[in-house]
C-alpha cells in the first residue's frame, strides 16, 4: 500500500442513524426480507439486489449525497457498485460524479458504468491502484472524494438496511453481512445497537481478509489479495479508516467462505429462490450452509443478500462449477 497522507475521517455513531434513515427513504424503497428455511432454521433473506442498480450501495449514496448541494463535483472509487449507485444518485441531484474503477473491475460493472456515469476514469490493476489514483484525483481537482466504505454518511446510509431488518422483528436478530471495506457492516452494527442481544457476524472472501487483518492488528495491515469470485470485496482497505474500529465494536465474529462455498450459496439462491447473486452477495448464505453462524440463543438469522450484478458468463460457470464440486 502506499504511503499516503491518512485522511482524517469522523466516525459516526449510533445517534445518527434516524436521520440518514429519513434521507435515504426519500430515494430508496425498503428491499424485502424473506424466509428461507431451505437455508436454515429461522433464516430470512435481505434482498438488496433488488435496487434500482442492482445493490445495497443506493443507500450509502443517498445518504451522503444528499447532504451537498448541488452543482458540487465529486470523485470516487469503486469496484463497481458503489460507482453506480453514487452515478445513479448524482443525476438525480444535480450532483457531477466521477468514478474510477480499476482494469480488473467486473466488466458487467464496467459495461453498466459506461452507459450510466457522467465521468468515467479507468485506472491501475488493482482496487489498491484505482482508489490511490481516485483520491488524488479529488484532491487535484478540488472535488469532494467520497469514500465506498471510509465516510461517515455512507456508512448511515447502509445502517438504514439494519433498521428496516429490525422493523420485521419484535427481539433480538443475528445478521450476516458481507463484509469488504465494511461500511454495509458497520452501518448495520449502529443499527442493531438499538435492539440488545442481536448480532452482527461480519463474512469475507477467505481469498482476501483485510479486515480480519485489520482488526486482529488493530490498524489497517496490508494484505496479498488474491482474485476471488467475490470481487466487490476484495482489496486492502484505506489506512486509517473508520470501519476497522467500528466492527472491532460491533461486528462478534469475522468469518471466511472459500471459493467453492460460494459458489453453491449462488447456486442455492438460484435453485431455492430463483435469485441472480453476484459472489459478493451471496457471501453471507454461504456463511450460514457452511454453518459458520452460531445460533445458539435461537433468534432469527437474516443474511444480507447484497448484489445482483454479474456477467450472465460468469455466473453460469460458477454454478456449473458447484454442481460439479457437489457432485464429485
Amino acid at each position: 500500500m502506499s504511503s499516503r497522507p491518512i485522511r482524517q475521517v469522523a466516525a459516526p455513531s449510533a445517534a445518527g442513524v434516524t436521520d440518514a434513515y429519513a434521507r435515504v427513504r426519500q430515494l430508496v424503497t425498503a428491499s424485502p426480507l424473506v424466509p428461507s428455511p431451505m437455508t436454515g432454521e429461522n433464516c430470512w433473506l435481505k434482498l438488496e439486489m433488488l435496487h434500482a442498480t442492482g445493490s445495497f450501495k443506493l443507500r450509502g449514496a443517498m445518504a451522503a449525497l444528499s447532504r451537498l448541494p448541488p452543482g458540487t463535483a465529486v470523485v470516487t472509487c469503486s469496484a463497481g457498485n458503489h460507482g453506480l449507485a453514487v452515478a445513479y444518485v448524482a443525476r438525480r441531484l444535480g450532483i457531477h460524479a466521477c468514478i474510477v474503477v480499476s482494469e480488473n473491475a467486473s466488466p458487467r460493472k464496467i459495461a453498466l458504468l459506461k452507459r450510466n456515469a457522467d465521468e468515467l476514469v479507468i485506472f491501475g490493476a488493482s482496487y489498491d491502484d484505482a482508489e490511490q489514483h481516485a483520491t488524488e484525483l479529488a484532491q487535484a481537482r478540488g472535488a469532494r472524494y467520497l469514500s465506498p466504505y471510509n465516510d461517515p454518511d455512507v456508512i448511515l446510509g447502509q445502517a438504514s438496511a439494519g433498521v428496516e431488518i429490525l422493523a420485521g422483528f419484535d427481539g433480538p436478530v443475528t445478521v450476516v453481512c458481507p463484509v469488504g471495506g465494511g461500511g454495509l457492516a458497520a452501518g448495520i452494527g449502529l443499527a442493531l445497537a438499538a435492539r440488545p442481544g442481536s448480532i452482527l457476524i461480519g463474512v469475507e472472501a477467505a481469498r482476501s481478509c483485510a479486515m480480519a487483518e485489520a482488526i486482529k492488528h488493530g490498524k489497517v495491515t496490508p494484505i496479498d489479495a488474491q482474485p476471488t469470485l467475490a470481487e466487490g470485496l476484495a482489496g486492502n482497505l484505506e489506512d486509517g479508516t473508520v470501519t476497522v474500529a467500528l466492527l472491532a465494536q460491533y461486528a462478534e465474529a469475522m468469518v471466511t467462505v472459500t471459493e467453492a462455498q460460494i459458489q453453491q450459496a449462488m447456486r442455492h439462491l438460484a435453485t431455492a429462490h430463483g435469485i441472480i447473486a453476484e459472489g459478493a452477495g451471496a457471501v453471507a448464505v454461504a456463511a450460514i450452509l457452511a454453518e459458520k453462524i452460531p445460533q445458539a440463543r435461537r433468534q432469527p438469522v437474516v443474511a444480507l443478500v447484497s448484489g445482483r450484478n454479474i456477467d450472465l458468463g460468469t455466473w453460469t460457470a460458477a454454478v456449473q462449477s458447484a454442481v460439479t464440486d457437489a457432485t464429485a
